[in-house]
């Protein structure tokens, strides 16, 4: 009986597959056309700017000291706590009598030698006129001698007044070597002199220089410190005598990244916004650098000299600050926001025709050059005149359908100014 069934049932259903319509053909999946934003791509100059972020400071502070040690003889009678002094004020003297004793000591030594040069120079002004003298003598016992010498060859020599001649020739040849030999007494004399003289001026510029450092002077113009000392005090070498601060300037000192470094002029604009300094940037320019970029990092540090500041240099604290780099000319830019990236390689899509007439997007493989918050410099992979896709890049992929919708940006990328925390 259950053969039988199983049977029926099978012929049953055969018959209902004979007798079944088939059903209606599904149509293909036609996957629809994105509407894009786009731009023409063309070359473009574009100024460049660059975020960075420092510590504001003095432009300069010093602590001072004196390099010698003893009493203090003087004090600056404007001395306070938070005064204000120029560039050389002296602000304390130390006892300096026996610096001042040797001082007196050497200017007499020097006069002395002076004095000795110049009579060193008179005895010399006398050996070249007794010498001239010696020579005149010397020349005219020479021709009579020569005289009698002519008359003896004649055979009219009288011996005697001969011999007489002879002797005064000899006489002035001695006067006229001891003439010479006074002329180079007198020249060593005057050179021992003046050896002495530069020696007592040496020793004199010494001791003026050690004298000099009985005084404390302000290396530059700023703010004092620390309250003044007890005159009478004893001040030991190096001992701390204030801090100096420049109240004049601020300074900023910003790291920026080794690459953008290498492209930062010194000189070059910069606007610094800072809490402290109120509301608004304060404009200044780079006028450092280190000389090379951290081990860790690989960043650079920047000086940044303020031209304003407010309450002057006195101030401190995080700043935030807007650099000018060198602007892209006549370059083709793309915001990094109009890229898609895979496994690191930065890829463009564009409007290209396809094989039906369709528009669709291409994929194009960029060559980077240098960036800029967010602006990119392309140097391969993109033609000026292509249509670049900027919007909706995460709905699309190589070959995707695309329709154009409105031109966005013109045919210019956004400038960092126009850009979150630019100026």
């Amino acid at each position: 009986m259950g053969l039988l069934l199983t049977v029926a049932g099978l012929a049953a259903a055969k018959w209902i597959a004979a007798t079944t319509p088939p059903p209606p053909p599904v149509p293909p999946q036609v996957t629809p056309a994105v509407q894009v934003g786009w731009r023409t791509l063309a070359e473009v100059t574009l100024p460049r700017e660059v975020l960075v972020h420092g510590n504001l400071g003095p432009r300069r502070s010093a602590t001072l000291a004196l390099p010698l040690g003893g009493e203090l003889k003087w004090v600056w009678p404007g001395w306070k706590l938070g005064a204000r002094v120029a560039e050389g004020q002296v602000l304390v003297i130390l006892d300096s009598k026996s610096a001042e004793a040797e001082l007196q000591r050497l200017d007499a030594v020097l006069l002395e030698n002076k004095a000795r040069v110049a009579e060193a120079e008179e005895a010399f002004s006398a050996a070249v006129i007794l010498e001239g003298l010696a020579v005149e003598g010397r020349d005219l016992a020479q021709a009579e001698e020569q005289r009698w010498d002519q008359l003896a060859e004649k055979g009219q020599d009288v011996p005697t007044v001969h011999d007489l001649a002879r002797s005064r020739t000899v006489a002035a040849r001695t006067n006229w070597r001891q003439a010479q030999l006074a002329i180079r007494s007198s020249e060593l004399s005057i050179e021992v002199a003046q050896a002495a003289v530069a020696q007592a001026l040496a020793g004199i510029a010494s001791a003026r220089v050690y004298l000099e450092k009985h005084a404390l002077q302000a290396p530059f113009a700023g703010v004092l410190g620390a309250e003044a000392p007890a005159l009478g005090a004893w001040i030991a070498p190096g001992q701390p005598v204030t801090a100096l601060v420049d109240d004049g300037a601020l300074r900023m000192w910003a790291f920026v990244s080794e690459g953008e470094a290498a492209e930062v002029v010194m000189g070059a604009g910069v606007q610094v916004r800072a809490a402290v300094l109120g509301p608004g940037t304060v404009a200044g320019r780079v006028v450092g650098r280190s000389p090379q970029a951290d081990a860790g990092t690989r960043n650079v540090g920047l000086e940044i000299e303020l031209s304003g500041g407010g309450a002057g240099g006195l101030v401190s604290g995080f700043a935030s600050a807007t650099l000018e780099l060198p602007p892209f000319e006549d370059a083709l830019i793309v915001r990094r926001s109009e890229l898609i990236w895979e496994q690191g390689t930065p890829l463009a899509l564009v409007v290209e025709s396809g094989e039906d007439g369709a528009l669709v997007a291409a994929s194009r493989e960029l060559v980077l050059g240098r960036t800029s918050a967010g602006d990119l410099e392309i140097l391969g992979g993109l033609e000026v005149g292509e249509r670049l896709i900027v919007a909706p890049l995460a709905a699309l992929s190589p070959g995707s359908l695309v329709l154009l919708g409105d031109e966005q940006g013109g045919t210019k990328s956004p400038t960092p100014s126009s850009l979150p925390g630019g100026h």
